[in-house]
């Protein structure tokens, strides 16, 4: 039976509702308490887990991500998202060189410093029939790798 706690006792007040469909604000929800399953790092993390926190059945997880592969996914596409409007904010300022180069990397390592165990998840717990996400192609570095190229183009270099 799933543990109810104040963290995951969310009224449906407080759901995120401009712009998203019930399914997809109940997905958002969904992904909240399988990252703060995540960040709480307590080794592996398992769909019996997510679903303790959120309250709810396994088949109603499965029902919004599909297999483990699904969730991982959803995660690995929040991160990367956020890593990439961290590493966007302020780069238009900077010139090209070693002043972008230098930005980019802390900004990445600090991104990762921040949310420790979710990179942990990420690089420790791929499934092994994941289909990478739309954001995700070839890893954390590419993603920061390709911004930074962007800015760099986009200057002139």
């Amino acid at each position: 039976m799933a543990r109810a706690t104040a963290a995951n006792t969310t009224s449906r007040a407080t759901r995120p509702a401009v712009g998203l469909t019930r399914r997809e604000a109940r997905r958002a929800e969904l992904l909240e308490a399988a990252l703060r399953v995540i960040r709480r790092g307590e080794g592996r993390v398992a769909m019996e887990d997510i679903a303790a926190e959120a309250g709810i059945s396994r088949p109603i997880l499965y029902r919004h991500f599909g297999e483990a592969t699904g969730l991982y996914a959803a995660v690995a596409d929040h991160f990367c998202r956020a890593m990439l409007a961290r590493l966007r904010r302020g780069v238009r300022d900077l010139p090209p060189g070693h002043g972008l180069l230098h930005h980019q990397i802390l900004t990445y390592l600090t991104f990762i410093d921040e949310d420790p165990n979710v990179y942990r998840f990420l690089n420790r717990q791929v499934p092994p029939d994941r289909e990478r996400s739309v954001t995700h192609h070839s890893g954390f570095s590419r993603l920061i790798a390709d911004s930074t190229a962007d800015h760099l183009r986009s200057a002139g270099w």
